[in-house]
């Protein structure tokens, strides 16, 4: 009974069975004979202990102990219950944005929708090394309590070690360079073991968050170097998700490794146009460098000094070569008969490159200092000049402005909280104003959902449109504010048009000083001199989360070849004619 008892305890195989062939996988097939010899052995032991005459009683005489029939199990009926908002039966993997460089524009808040949208949780995460596998964790509501104290005290100390370093860039504020380096190396020596044992403990979670069924490699039809790819952007494609997975969850890597593989990411996404976040003027010719931490980058002076150009140039050889050797051993490796062969290799390469990683960030120290010197520093924003009136006006308009948009994001997320939501959609009216519209998952209790939301869309949306009417009223009263600043101007039209000049360049200042000032702690990190290289990669995460950036939703594992071309692959087929019916039907729209 024991033996039954625990045959009927174990998790059923889940790994979907597939009949596509590959050449990658002709010589793992040959074990697959071993493995059926050793589960039909396995169950002939089971059955041969089934069948075996009953053990004799301690201190018998050999005879059959008389054993009472165990009473029958009772079946408890189960009950339906609808699953959390973030479960799942499927494994998907979510991966971080890519970082913007330093200064550009940013994208506007959205609302995650969707099945498979990436957790809220993680974006207090997003430049950590273990956010992969954490997503996939939170989307399945797997994470015991012991992991999530510990993710809890993790972020509690990166807060603490980032509120001490933005206190002393406070306090120095326009001090000289040397006093400015001699107290940052005094900071650092004071957090280099807390440092340290923050940066080990985020590896140590990232690898107790990976279980082995999460493994995205486990069920991959196809592999690099054997796989035959179509075109060049397909091949190109299949290594962009091999090295993004294999910064969480490949074996063998250094830390250092892994932050340089996200770079090779971002020196891949051009090759096969993945969406960044990135708006360049076609006047902006400067070099662009992809500088320390791993993943920063910013726009060098269009016409750097000799120091500057002759360290550049030798910090991106070097840096070159790592990224050279890290892929060529990726890539060779990945076909690697067993696993544990590739880890090795990796081992040894990242013992290989570990000194060259510090000659690196030495480089980019000498980069700073020499960038320091000769006056980088951020854009200089000044805002026009408007009477203080009008300006209190603008500032006005700019609150109301901010107070609109947070109302959205506020009321969708409380209803993903309470409904299934699919997709949120900020869809035109006849008015040509902007209303909120929701579709839902199906589920046993989809209509009392669809009931509960409509209402709320309802009197959310009326009371968006007048706030919306109210808001393009100040903004006209605020041009004829300004038109009358010039009573004399005959020409009305040529004065209406600088009027809106006028508001226009004064809202977009007011834009840019702010975007200035969340990347504050992405510009200490990356440009600062003195700061720790530790100092700087624990600044830098907290920077990121700090920039707001849209989070990808989840990406399925790579069974089948398919491979991500113009934008990330959709966890969701297409829908057809029928489907989109349907989605119609469900879509929760105000009712009239």
């Amino acid at each position: 009974m024991d033996t039954v008892g625990k045959l009927k305890l174990t998790a059923p195989d889940r790994r979907p069975s597939s009949g596509m062939s590959s050449p990658g996988l002709s010589r793992r097939r040959l074990l697959r004979p071993c493995a059926l010899w050793a589960a039909l052995a396995a169950a002939a032991t089971t059955l041969a202990a089934e069948d075996a005459p009953p053990t004799p009683a301690p201190g018998g005489d050999g005879a059959a102990a008389e054993v009472s029939p165990a009473p029958p199990l009772e079946r408890a009926e189960p009950a339906i219950v609808p699953p959390p908002p973030h479960t799942t039966t499927r494994t998907v993997y979510f991966f971080p944005p890519l970082p913007p460089r330093l200064w550009a524009p940013l994208p506007g808040k959205s609302v995650s929708s969707g099945r498979f949208s990436a957790p809220d949780e993680l974006r207090e995460f997003i430049g950590e090394p273990f956010y992969a596998p954490l997503g996939t964790r939170l989307l399945q509501d797997s994470l015991p309590a012991g992991l999530l104290a510990r993710l809890e005290a993790y972020h509690r100390e990166r807060e603490a070690l980032c509120q001490e370093m933005l206190g002393l860039a406070g306090r120095l504020g326009e001090a000289d360079l040397m006093t400015r380096q001699r107290e940052w190396a005094a900071l650092a020596a004071r957090q280099a073991a807390r440092l340290e044992a923050h940066e080990r403990e985020g590896d140590a979670l990232r690898r107790d968050l990976i279980r082995t069924r999460d493994d995205w490699s486990g069920f991959r039809e196809w592999r690099l170097g054997s796989a035959p790819f179509g075109t060049p952007a397909e091949a190109m494609a299949a290594q962009f998700q091999v090295f993004r997975a294999a910064s969480y969850y490949q074996n063998g890597l250094s830390p250092a490794q892994r932050r340089l593989l996200r770079e090779i990411l971002l020196d891949m996404e051009s090759m096969i146009e993945l969406p960044i976040f990135e708006a360049e003027l076609p006047s902006d010719l400067s070099p662009l460098l992809t500088f320390s931490p791993e993943t920063a980058r910013l726009r060098l002076p269009s016409q750097p000094t000799p120091e500057v150009a002759a360290l550049v140039a030798e910090y991106e050889r070097e840096k070159s070569a790592l990224k050279q050797e890290l892929r060529d051993v990726l890539y060779a490796e990945d076909d690697a008969l067993f696993g544990f062969m590739r880890t090795a290799r990796l081992e040894y390469l990242a013992r290989a490159q570990e000194p060259r990683f510090a000659q690196v960030e030495l480089l980019a120290e000498r980069i700073r200092v020499a960038l320091a010197a000769s006056g980088y520093r951020e854009p200089r924003i000044t805002l026009p000049n408007l009477p203080p009136a009008v300006a209190e006006r603008v500032d006005r308009y700019l609150k109301a402005q901010k107070e609109i948009n947070d109302a959205v994001m506020q009321t969708v997320a409380h209803l993903q909280a309470v409904a299934k939501i699919e997709r949120v959609a900020m869809t035109p009216t006849d008015s040509g104003r902007y209303e909120v519209k929701i579709s839902l998952s199906n589920g046993p209790d989809q209509e009392a959902q669809m009931a509960y939301v409509r209402n709320r869309l309802t009197e959310f949306n009326a009371r968006h449109a007048e706030r919306q009417a109210r808001l393009n009223e100040e903004r006209e009263d605020l041009l004829k504010s300004v038109l009358w600043l010039e009573p004399g101007n005959a020409d009305q039209q040529r004065a209406e048009h600088e009027a809106r000049r006028q508001i226009e360049s004064y809202l977009a200042a007011v834009e840019q000083i702010e975007r200035l000032a969340r990347y504050r702690s992405y510009q200490l990190a990356v440009l600062e001199p003195g700061l720790s290289p530790a100092q700087r990669r624990v600044l830098f995460a907290a920077a990121l989360v700090d920039l707001e950036l849209p989070l990808p939703s989840a990406a399925l594992p790579p069974v089948a070849r398919t491979f991500a071309r113009r934008r990330e692959p959709t966890p969701e087929p297409f829908p057809s004619a029928a489907e989109r019916a349907l989605e119609s039907r469900r879509t929760v729209a105000p009712s009239n």
